[in-house]
């Protein structure tokens, strides 16, 4: 389940237009892992089952704030400059609900992050523009990445991911 919103405020006056605004992201996970063990018959269905054990079960919240800003300034008629930033705050928060049985899935990380962007475009003719992009992204761990991001502990998820150190957000950088 996730929610969102965002606002934004722009203005241009002669040659430079200019962009404010900021954002919030929810989002919630929600985890359980059952086990039975039993014999398949010919019709591929389930007999002598022993009823399902409950092995996991994780609850997480994500909210995730932005604030940006973007100024594009034409210096001459075919050519603007741009430039913008991306402030990233995020909360991610998860819960074992199996505390008592397998304590090792909690988590709890604030990620912040300033994500600046330049851009260059020169319009050679009507019909052809030529630019040249440089910029950064990121993006916070999920609730279930974090689950298992203690080294400490194994994990109990079923997931290639087993003791994970903290885990860093993830960052790109482009050039084009």
């Amino acid at each position: 389940l996730s929610s969102g919103a965002s606002l934004q405020w722009s203005r241009q006056v002669e040659t430079t237009q200019t962009t404010l605004g900021g954002s919030v992201d929810t989002g919630q996970t929600h985890f359980t892992q059952t086990r039975e063990l039993g014999v398949f018959d010919s019709d591929r269905a389930l007999t002598g089952g022993s009823g399902a054990s409950l092995l996991n079960q994780l609850r997480g919240r994500a909210t995730h704030l932005g604030l940006y800003a973007t100024r594009t300034q034409m210096l001459q008629p075919g050519l603007t400059v741009t430039a913008s930033g991306r402030l990233n705050h995020s909360h991610v928060l998860a819960r074992d609900q199996l505390r008592a049985v397998t304590p090792n899935l909690d988590a709890d990380y604030v990620y912040r992050k300033f994500n600046p962007a330049f851009g260059l475009s020169l319009m050679l003719t009507p019909m052809m523009t030529a630019y040249a992009n440089a910029g950064q992204g990121s993006r916070a761990p999920s609730p279930i990445e974090l689950g298992c991001s203690d080294s400490s502990n194994p994990c109990t998820l079923p997931n290639a991911m087993q003791s994970d150190p903290y885990l860093k957000q993830v960052v790109t950088r482009s050039i084009e």
